[in-house]
């Protein structure tokens, strides 16, 4: 049994060798189970530890190793060079109290250690060999679902029939012919009208709001109906300017974002120019008279009295010509008539890159 070295030289037991003794050694212990005072001379340590005599004996430490639990007897212990099942098993009840790893686990561990390094490089050389094509790429993903016909190859959804691409094409041309419109003295001719109405509208509203005269807010209504005839009038004149002879019969398309409406058209109306320039005439003015056709929607059937102007025939005969002059410009009508000025004014060259139009001119007057 080793003993440990203190610097102190305190142990807990020890045997006194007595020279004129018997027995030759005498078993000297501390009556308390704590380290004793080891002699100078005379003495050799003691190969048992006494269980200690205290009611609270101190527990084992590593600096009183002394106190640890009695180890297990050698004889039950296997040699250390012993190989057998007996040894192992010993080995791996030593192990388990332990916390350590046995010999059979390390062989286990090592073993499968090597199998993942040797097995690894060689699945990935199978695969290549046998499971990749020529190029040595991986195999080609199975895309026949989306092959099926009727299906889009790329998206996997309805393959799109001619008539689809022709009406989205149709669709396209439209929105390109809405563009050029914007430097036409058609579209400043309707523009500039439009511009006119809000601002008598909005100097009507204001009258109310200031609370005038009942007389000086009837004068500013009958600008306002004026003005809301003249608009709808310009707004005539764009669609007739744009209406050609071959496409008379045509209603257009009423909602053109609308794809279901845009595939009512026949293939020929859709590859029909002057039907696409007409078409774009349509949204264009359809989009840009929402405000105006609010004003009898909104104004003059609510409010009490513009609504009593513009159904009184005291009042009437104030915007009688240029309410006449939009209904004989309808589109619809058989023969739908434009004043010669207006028709001289819209036939006129585009403005060019820079030019003003009436309608900047209007803005930057702020009337």
């Amino acid at each position: 049994m080793v003993v440990p070295n203190y610097d102190d030289e305190i142990i807990e037991d020890y045997e006194e060798v007595a020279p004129d003794s018997d027995a030759g050694v005498r078993r000297v212990a501390s009556a308390q189970g704590g380290p004793v005072k080891k002699p100078t001379s005379g003495v050799k340590p003691s190969d048992k530890v006494r269980p200690p005599t205290s009611a609270n004996p101190r527990p084992a430490t590593q600096m009183n190793p002394a106190l640890k639990p009695k180890a297990a007897p050698a004889a039950a212990a296997a040699p250390a060079a012993d190989t057998g099942d007996e040894g192992q098993a010993a080995e791996e009840a030593a192990a388990g109290t332990q916390g350590k790893i046995t010999r059979k686990q390390a062989k286990l561990i090592w073993i499968i250690c090597i199998a993942i390094c040797v097995l690894g490089p060689v699945a990935v050389g199978v695969h290549y060999f046998f499971f990749s094509g020529p190029s040595g790429g991986p195999p080609p993903v199975n895309n026949a679902p989306r092959n099926r016909p009727g299906l889009n190859p790329n998206s996997g959804g309805p393959v799109e029939t001619e008539h689809e691409k022709n009406g989205k094409i149709f669709v396209r041309k439209v929105g390109g012919w809405m563009q050029l419109m914007d430097r036409s003295k058609t579209w400043d001719f309707f523009l500039l009208r439009k511009s006119k109405f809000q601002v008598a509208r909005d100097k009507a509203m204001e009258g109310k709001k200031s609370n005038l005269s009942t007389e000086e807010q009837e004068k500013l209504w009958v600008e306002a109906i004026k003005a809301y005839y003249e608009a709808r009038y310009a707004a005539n004149v764009v669609k007739v300017m744009y209406r050609d002879e071959s496409v008379a019969d045509f209603l257009g398309v009423d909602n053109i974002d609308d794809f279901k409406q845009v595939l009512l058209l026949t293939e020929s109306q859709m590859k029909n120019e002057a039907l696409q320039k007409y078409q774009a005439a349509l949204t264009k003015v359809q989009r840009h008279t929402a405000d105006i056709n609010k004003f009898q929607t909104d104004i003059l059937k609510y409010e009490l009295l513009p609504s009593r102007m513009f159904t009184d025939d005291k009042w009437r005969p104030q915007w009688a010509a240029e309410r006449a002059k939009y209904e004989a410009s309808s589109p619809d009508s058989l023969d739908p008539v434009i004043a010669p000025e207006d028709l001289e004014f819209c036939r006129g060259p585009d403005y060019k890159e820079g030019e003003k139009s009436e309608y900047d001119k209007f803005v930057e007057s702020g009337k």
